[in-house]
């Protein structure tokens, strides 16, 4: 097994880094290079490069592909989206005169020929034209995202579903294609019925992979390993994961505090400087705490300060020259550490502050949210508990409807009235639990008669609550207690490692491909294999140079690589559950969705869905006037109460 989780870092960074590296920046051989990028394409770039790193490669100058300045001496590295505007900036800049020696254009996906064609205007000037299949982003070394949060709303509305899911698709299969994966792809459909969200994105992929194979004689890459497993389901899946709070430092970290895009955190220190630190991997304190529960983060931050601490206290009387010395060469190096450590330490108080100010959420109402996500549970049981948190007035707005959306999910049976009494007394908009319960529809069987809504479980739900039932009989400390909820990613990672996955929930859309891997042999024995031309070795792409370390291990050695994608949105537990899977199988596991959720921002989801966007369905799970007031009388209540949830 492998030792350490930074021996198994960077798989997808370096991949990425490894293929912009080699299929593009090293095309261009000129010793003097422009890199022109647009929006997109410039966060692709600085999420796994530093400009050292492309100074080194003889990248001069980054610009926006708007920028007019002129450098006739510098070949143009384009690394863009193929769109009508990007291709009129490539045209514009040399249709008269040469802004730069040469055109060398590198797209993210596929371009159409009609944008192809344009470009034959300025042919003369360009030197390079290709597409590289990169049109997703790197998060972390096992996590990627297509970077497309208002999916969510679209993926459940029938006028924009279509065009959203084949979007995403064109994403998920430019990495496929880097990856060099023609994939075993299965989705989930629970009822068999084959009309799920997360079939028809899957039909719509496979037909992509499908034609990439029959165009390009290199892919899929030629491996001496099983073919790749992908499983694909959408948010409905599991509603009741987003809604709770996360306590580990990660997931409790980008729900309080505003960190960008996961990564970009910005402080202001003792002194009023401010500050910002990108939370990544390269970060050494990152890597270590951030899946840790968040006391025990807070134990290891302080323990690092107190280290530093000692190296600048002279606790000895005696001069010792060489002890001075040494103490001076670790100065700098101590005084890095102390920065990093005090900004965890701040980041991480920030959160303890969070969780134990009354004002905010407090331990009665994590716990309640465990109890609520443990098993279905009987409304009137902790009907009386709810309506006196969401009366308090110490609770925000978000936490309210966070608190009322979970006890509706997870209640047998609800009544309309119970619901809108509940939203009426917290100052909550009564649609959206609606909205919620229209998404949740989409893959459990809801019913409603005189006003009363069941929810009933699946087969795949009560397949789920029985193995969380024996996962969980370990997890009775303190730490598991506001953490009890297990994903139904871990359940589905550990039946498909044991090749124990319901085929019944999870169809193939290739019954070849399926039947195919069913008859090859047992799995072989883990073993050393040496690094060459064909295979993905530790975390290093097929298509990557030679090294002259000889004692790699492939983690597809000990099964098929796994990747998993969520439509609508992954959560932080989600992606931990992988990286514990990775330590616990030693398997080459990845993750990827839509975008990255927390509970806040799902609330911002689901807020921001509008009455059009709504799926097919046989209840109308609108609201009904049950109560004497009006809606349009709540409006402007529920407009200025938005505003204090937004905060």
């Amino acid at each position: 097994m492998v030792s350490t989780t930074k021996n198994i870092s960077n798989s997808l960074v370096e991949l990425l880094k490894n293929h912009i590296m080699e299929d593009m920046i090293k095309q261009v051989t000129s010793k003097s290079k422009i890199l022109l990028v647009d929006s997109y394409t410039h966060d692709i770039i600085f999420s796994i490069f530093t400009r050292n790193e492309l100074a080194n490669e003889n990248i001069e100058l980054i610009y926006k592909i708007d920028r007019k300045d002129s450098f006739p001496e510098y070949d143009a590295i384009y690394f863009v989206t193929p769109s009508e505007t990007t291709i009129q900036y490539i045209i514009n800049d040399f249709n008269k005169k040469n802004m730069y020696a040469s055109a060398n254009i590198f797209f993210t996906n596929i371009i159409d020929d009609s944008l192809i064609s344009k470009l034959k205007i300025i042919s003369n000037s360009i030197e390079i034209l290709k597409e590289l299949y990169i049109d997703f982003f790197v998060f972390e070394s096992r996590v990627f995202t297509v970077r497309s949060p208002e999916s969510f709303q679209k993926i459940y509305s029938l006028k924009y579903q279509d065009s959203t899911l084949d979007d995403i698709s064109d994403k998920v299969m430019s990495l496929l294609a880097t990856l060099g994966d023609y994939p075993d792809i299965r989705y989930y459909d629970p009822e068999g019925k084959n009309n799920t969200i997360a079939s028809k994105f899957a039909y719509k992929l496979q037909e992509k992979l499908d034609k990439l194979a029959e165009i390009d004689n290199e892919f899929p890459k030629k491996t001496p390993y099983k073919r790749t497993n992908m499983i694909i389901v959408d948010r409905s899946y599991d509603l009741v994961g987003p809604l709770l709070h996360d306590f580990y430092y990660q997931g409790m970290a980008n729900d309080i505090s505003d960190i960008e895009n996961g990564v970009i955190y910005r402080y202001t220190m003792s002194n009023g400087t401010n500050k910002q630190e990108k939370l990544n991997e390269n970060e050494e304190f990152w890597n270590d705490i951030r899946h840790m529960y968040i006391s025990d983060a807070m134990e290891y931050i302080k323990e690092k300060v107190d280290e530093c601490t000692k190296v600048f206290s002279n606790e000895d009387d005696t001069v010792n020259m060489n002890k001075l010395k040494l103490q001076m060469y670790e100065v700098p190096k101590q005084l890095v550490i102390k920065d990093k450590a005090s900004m965890h330490q701040k980041l991480i108080e920030e959160c303890m502050n969070y969780y134990t100010d009354s004002k905010e959420i407090n331990r009665d109402v994590a716990t309640i949210e465990q109890d609520l996500a443990d098993e279905r549970v009987n409304s009137n049981k902790y009907l009386e508990q709810i309506e006196s948190m969401v009366q308090d007035r110490n609770l925000n707005m978000r936490e309210k409807m966070q608190l009322i959306m979970l006890f509706v999910l997870c209640s047998k049976s609800i009544s309309r009235e119970t619901i809108s009494n509940l939203c009426s007394n917290s100052g909550i908009d009564e649609q959206k639990i609606y909205d919620l319960l229209d998404i949740e529809k989409q893959n459990n069987n809801i019913s409603e008669e005189d006003d009363i809504i069941t929810i009933k479980n699946t087969e795949f739900k009560d397949y789920l609550n029985e193995k969380r039932k024996k996962l969980s009989k370990n997890q009775r400390d303190e730490i598991a207690d506001l953490s009890r909820y297990i994903t139904p990613i871990r359940i589905l990672l550990k039946a498909l490692i044991n090749e124990k996955m319901k085929d019944k929930f999870f169809k193939h859309t290739n019954l070849s491909i399926a039947n195919e891997l069913n008859n090859e042999h047992k799995k072989p024995k883990a073993h050393k294999i040496l690094y060459d031309d064909v295979s993905l070795q530790l975390y290093k792409p097929t298509w990557a140079r030679r090294t002259d370390d000889k004692n790699i291990y492939d983690l597809r050695t000990y099964g098929s690589r796994i990747i998993i994608f969520i439509l609508g949105g992954m959560t932080y537990a989600e992606m931990r559950e992988v990286y514990e899977a990775v330590k616990e199988y030693n398997r080459d596991i990845i993750i990827g969705s839509t975008s990255i959720l927390t509970p806040k921002l799902l609330m911002d989801e689901i807020y921001m869905i509008k009455s059009d966007l709504k799926s097919r369905n046989t209840i109308n799970l609108k609201k009904k006037l049950v109560r004497s007031y009006t809606y349009n009388k709540e409006l402007p209540k529920i407009a200025k109460n938005y505003n204090k949830y937004k905060k």
